[in-house]
């Protein structure tokens, strides 16, 4: 049996209330005006994560990270695509440890470039993929079950183009999936269930359309369903805590964001609508005031502001709190900047030169080994500074038979030192509150489970990355 990809930044504990989230000032770094998009990744191996910046000529610019989440000068790599971009990802495309940069722009047949990094923070020169008509937005995911990135962008074809890898972080058309008018916001989730990742994109004036997977990287349509008006950005998580993944858009001509909650089969009731601020661009989705649910930070770009959405436990969002930003604030970007283990904020802005970092200050209750996680959801190892930097763990496997065996690989962001792992087991689906450690501080990537489930066991590894 394949279990789906496990994400260990980010803890899925129920919780009755929320924490407010404490950013410090932000941090101004010039790059240059009209900046499309901003990415946060590790670009040049040392075990920070470093910045990249699209600018809307096609120019491409780092800012390298002194490990406390300050920035050197941006240095330009020069103009990577000659047409406008709309949007970056840094994404490991040949899982060679590095991060290489995914960006989107539009040409008469709609383009996604890769940019394979050299392993020091420079690229080879882009290569480009047809993907439709003037793609917009792209997600990386593993889309054909075989643990390579794939990626799926959405275009002025109005559906989905997707690109599978072909293993070595080059790529190959699978076709274009859906239907509609003017593309907005692409995301990827398992949202019926079956173990494979599904698709969603903003379709037309008000809608976002589904697109469940066969499993290899083939999809059909399954549902439009409304939202409010010109759905900008979409993202899929579980926001309500019930163990199935949710999709949330914002909204460019509206106050609103909305919800789309799962009903456990990827099928969709009526849109909730959260007030965010008018002009939402994009989002980012992580549990910023780190009370174990996920919150949304949202770029406002007609205010000039960022908002922070905070989820109570049940993904209703009815508390909000606002950060100034530069002019029109475009993109959003979340990683830990500064080895503290809280997600801090990166926002590119469309009308000015200069990109903003907030790093989280958020104090983080009853948190007795200081790895900023709760010690409700947390192994307790005896190092008390083993966990400083809690890092992404892809393709989590699951052989199903007796004794359990799962295995993993090596941190999605590779780090400076020997990785050690956490292995938790719940009983439970949506909360590791009370969970069950098999291993701890552990060297493997693998780890075995004597126990037989009654029923159903949930499994989690979490990885310090220092």
């Amino acid at each position: 049996m394949r279990a789906p990809l496990v994400t260990l930044g980010v803890l899925f504990i129920a919780s009755p209330s929320f924490a407010d989230t404490d950013f410090a000032p932000a941090a101004f770094y010039e790059t240059g005006p009209v900046q499309e998009g901003v990415a946060i990744g590790d670009l040049d191996g040392d075990g920070d994560n470093d910045l990249a910046v699209l600018h809307r000529d096609g120019t491409l610019k780092t800012l390298a990270n002194n490990g406390a989440g300050i920035f050197a000068a941006a240095v330009s790599h020069g103009t990577v695509v000659a047409s406008p971009t709309t949007e970056l990802e840094i994404v490991d495309v040949d899982r060679d440890g590095d991060g290489d940069v995914v960006l989107t722009h539009a040409t008469l047949y709609g383009a996604i470039s890769v940019l394979r990094n050299k392993g020091n923070g420079t690229f080879d020169p882009a290569v480009e993929y047809d993907s439709c008509y003037s793609t917009q937005m792209v997600v990386a995911a593993d889309l054909d079950g075989d643990h390579r990135v794939d990626l799926a962008g959405d275009s002025n074809c109005f559906g989905a183009s997707i690109l599978l890898n072909n293993g070595d972080g080059t790529f190959r058309h699978n076709g274009t999936y859906g239907h509609g008018y003017t593309p907005g916001g692409i995301a990827a989730g398992d949202l019926d269930g079956d173990g494979d990742l599904d698709v969603a994109f903003g379709n037309g004036t008000s809608n976002v359309l589904i697109l469940p997977n066969d499993g290899s990287g083939a999809f059909t349509v399954s549902a439009n369903i409304d939202v409010n008006d010109n759905p900008q950005d979409v993202k899929m998580a579980d926001f309500d805590g019930d163990g199935d993944i949710d999709i949330v858009s914002s909204n460019t001509y509206t106050n609103y964001l909305s919800l789309l909650r799962n009903a456990g089969n990827g099928t969709f009731g009526a849109a909730e609508n959260f007030y965010a601020e008018w002009g939402g661009e994009n989002m980012a989705v992580a549990d910023f005031d780190r009370d174990g649910d996920l919150d949304i930070v949202i770029a406002d770009r007609d205010s000039d502001r960022i908002s922070i959405l905070h989820n109570p436990g049940n993904g209703v969002f009815t508390t909000k709190r606002d950060e100034t930003a530069g002019d029109g604030p475009e993109d959003v970007a979340w990683g830990d900047l500064n080895g503290d283990a809280l997600p801090d904020v990166a926002v590119a802005h469309w009308d000015s030169s200069r990109v903003a970092v907030y790093l989280n200050a958020t104090p983080v209750a009853s948190d007795s080994d200081g790895d900023k996680v709760q010690d409700a959801a947390d192994c307790l190892p005896t190092n008390a500074a083993a966990w400083e930097l809690p890092g992404d763990v892809g393709d989590l496997l699951l052989d199903g038979r007796s004794p359990a065996r799962l295995s993993w690989s090596a941190p999605a962001v590779p780090g400076a030192s020997v990785p050690r792992f956490d292995v938790l087991r719940s009983t439970s689906v949506s909360s590791f509150a009370v969970a069950s450690c098999l291993e701890t501080n552990g060297l493997d990537r693998v780890a075995a489970d004597p126990a037989a489930p009654e029923t159903l066991f949930a499994y989690l590894v979490r990885v310090r990355n220092a």
